[in-house]
């Protein structure tokens, strides 16, 4: 009982009750997507059920990980599209029944990702550093301008 409340509990805190819009197609991307987010909050409500208390930082991996694939689902679908749509009850079932199974696909994807991420770091750093040098030279030019505008007033020109 207290399994299956659990269970519940954790998908209808999740995934919500509102209605898939109208015309809005649900693709098997979306389907995985919705099942991978499904999945970290099975996680979750695994560990509960089992007395295992999870550390903040798990906590917070598994709320990021979850948060990516909803982004995910987001970026192609808007927040009137339901996830709950995306999850038939079949679905829900698996995943509750094989949720760490379920999970390891999503987090070696979300692993991926920031992997990804850490190479962008120093290419947007650099790119950031140019462009704070490009700006400091601007503003050195715009006070020389200033300058100069000032000085020709001073003289009356």
């Amino acid at each position: 009982m207290v399994r299956r409340a659990l269970i519940l509990s954790a998908v209808l805190l999740t995934v919500g009750f509102a209605g898939t819009a109208q015309g809005q197609a649900i693709s098997a991307q979306d389907r995985a997507d919705a099942r991978c987010f499904l999945a970290m909050h099975m996680l979750r409500a695994k560990a509960t059920e089992a007395g295992t208390e999870l550390s903040a930082a798990d906590n917070a991996r598994i709320d990021a990980i979850a948060i990516y694939f909803v982004g995910k689902v987001r970026g192609r679908h808007p927040v009137s599209t339901s996830i709950a749509a995306m999850l038939p009850v079949e679905t829900v079932k698996d995943v509750a029944a094989n949720a760490a199974k379920e999970a390891g696909p999503c987090i070696a994807e979300s692993k991926q990702y920031a992997t990804d991420l850490g190479v962008a770091v120093p290419i947007i750093q650099e790119a950031s550093r140019q462009l704070n040098a490009e700006a400091a030279a601007l503003d050195a030019e715009n006070e020389k301008l200033e300058a100069e505008i000032a000085r020709r007033k001073a003289a009356g020109n």
